[in-house]
């Protein structure tokens, strides 16, 4: 029996659910959890650090495992640390935990971002091979060939690289007109003892996932969102949030990675950060966040957004000019 699979098509990153003890990684479902059954092995350190967030206990608890399983304990403990500040602006601002429950799965989710390593180690996960088999109907101890086709391209490559060699790569890439013309064909049989070393192998990579250029500009954005959100939470909890969830822009990796990043990049510099500093009134700017939002996970090409923001603009301009909006602050 031959299963033919296709990989780099679509995103293998599910949602963790805004729901308790919901949306398990790679697809799985659950039925409820306590915090403490969600982390395997003897996290007791972790379990106890996760009840410290009150009503965001169970949500904290499935970032902390699936961040272990994509990396190591220590980056589920910065996801701890990252997570500290937020219930700390949650509190201050009233949110009443609404805030610290929607950045942890956020938060969890941008963690672990898709790359070439974490493609490999969910293409090999016993579990999946298993439902795969099941799903075909194949009977016990009939053979099951299931034929994976890769097509990563010079980004999704370099991704695992350090810096210093990934990006004059890339820039030579994109000099040359090749970033969007050239990519790598292959098919890889998982379930042969080569096929599955060539994933394996890549999936070993993870140890030095920390030094590629890709987690490093990872890191960086994310930084900045936790501070964009803190910012906003000083001013109002329901602006925190909708910045919170723009995370939903950031998704998957090639092009839809590319326009999803630079949508983003678009609504915090003509959105965002005109409402912190001031010249969009606060009152306009949530519901201004979430329609610009709204527009570009509609449009991901980004016309609906460019329309989203002119409106935008023209309000914002109309606001200037009238008296009630002279000398107003936010």
């Amino acid at each position: 029996m031959r299963v033919s699979l296709s990989l780099w098509k679509r995103p293998l990153t599910p949602t963790l659910s805004p729901q308790a003890g919901r949306g398990a990684a790679c697809g799985e479902s659950r039925a409820p959890n306590s915090p403490k059954s969600l982390l395997p092995g003897r996290n007791i350190d972790l379990e106890l650090e996760a009840t410290r967030f009150g009503a965001a206990a169970d949500i904290v608890s499935e970032g902390l495992r699936r961040l272990l399983d994509y990396q190591d304990i220590s980056y589920a403990r910065l996801y701890l640390d990252r997570l500290a500040p937020i219930a700390e602006a949650d509190a201050r601002a009233g949110a009443q935990g609404r805030l610290t429950r929607e950045v942890a799965r956020h938060l969890a989710l941008r963690m672990s971002y898709e790359d070439v390593i974490r493609v490999a180690q969910a293409k090999i996960a016993p579990e999946r091979l298993a439902r795969i088999a099941a799903q075909m109907g194949a009977t016990k101890g009939e053979p099951v060939t299931v034929v994976e086709f890769l097509k990563p391209g010079i980004a999704e490559m370099c991704s695992v690289l350090p810096h210093w060699i990934a990006q004059p790569i890339i820039a030579a890439a994109e000099r040359r007109g090749w970033t969007d013309k050239l990519y790598w064909g292959m098919e890889i049989k998982t379930t042969s003892v080569s096929g599955y070393l060539r994933l394996l192998a890549l999936a070993r990579l993870r140890r030095l996932r920390p030094r590629s250029d890709r987690y490093n500009q990872e890191q960086a954005a994310i930084e900045a969102w936790l501070a964009l959100i803190a910012a906003a939470a000083a001013k109002s909890g329901a602006l925190a949030l909708e910045i919170a969830e723009c995370a939903r822009l950031i998704k998957g990796y090639g092009d839809t990675l590319k326009r999803g990043a630079a949508n983003y990049a678009t609504i915090e510099r003509q959105v965002i950060q005109p409402i912190l500093a001031g010249t969009i009134v606060l009152s306009r700017g949530v519901d201004a966040v979430a329609s610009a939002r709204v527009a570009a996970l509609a449009d991901p090409e980004g016309e609906s957004l460019a329309k989203c923001l002119a409106e935008i603009a023209q309000v914002s301009d109309a606001g200037d000019r009238s008296p009630l909006g002279a000398g107003r602050g936010g």
